[in-house]
């Protein structure tokens, strides 16, 4: 082989390796966004089951009742946050990309943990306010959030990074969120608090995780660029 050739080839070597190296990089960085939109799915599964029963048996409301207003709210909350997050996303990448999103996600973030104590009230009124005003703030975080990652993952991987996001949020929303208001309910406060305690607590430890992992993940995305 030729001096010219060995040259060529060790140089193509080492692109190769710079190209893996970023591309971990670029992966580890988008983990705490994971992380963060897990713990919202988490939240948003525990609130979503939650939420029906907690008019019915400490309100005595109407079943029936219940799920005609209770669907209408969620609707008009959680889609018309997840649309005006859409708004905030693109204005955001706009102004500052990706990193400029992951501050609209601290910001839902942080606004939904005092959001969370209106779950808690023995009043009606702020019950049925605080649980569309939640859906509504986690509507923007997940929204933002998944453009975000759209944003961080080279294009030829944005199917996996969805796909992976997906299915963080089914394992781990859909998988742990009811059970960990059932939990708080039973082991931390006892029937006698009924379940506005519980899937308060749930709410506000989990947004709480996933404010710190907005945080993380803004903070390592300054610190790598």
């Amino acid at each position: 082989m030729s001096e010219s050739g060995g040259l060529s080839a060790a140089g193509g070597a080492g692109a190769v390796d710079r190209a893996d190296a970023r591309g971990m990089s670029t992966w580890r960085r988008v983990v705490p966004v994971y992380l963060m939109l897990a713990s919202g799915s988490f939240v948003d599964n525990a609130v979503g089951a939650w939420s029906p029963t907690l008019l019915i048996r400490d309100f005595g409301r109407d079943p029936a009742q219940v799920g005609v207003e209770l669907g209408i709210l969620l609707t008009a909350g959680f889609g018309g946050g997840v649309l005006l997050g859409g708004v905030f996303a693109d204005r955001a990448g706009v102004r500052g990309g990706w990193p400029r999103k992951l501050r609209v996600c601290l910001v839902s973030a942080g606004a939904i943990l005092p959001a969370a104590l209106l779950m808690n009230s023995r009043e009606l009124f702020w019950v049925m306010t605080g649980v569309p005003l939640y859906f509504a703030l986690s509507g923007i975080v997940t929204a933002v959030g998944f453009s975000a990652i759209l944003d961080m993952v080279p294009n030829r991987s944005r199917g996996l990074a969805m796909s992976v996001s997906f299915f963080l949020n089914v394992a781990l929303g859909a998988g742990l969120g009811p059970t960990a208001v059932a939990l708080a309910a039973s082991e931390i406060f006892g029937p006698a608090r009924g379940l506005g305690p519980p899937v308060a607590l749930t709410v506000v430890c989990g947004y709480a995780l996933a404010f710190a992992a907005a945080w993380v993940a803004l903070r390592r995305g300054v610190k790598i660029a």
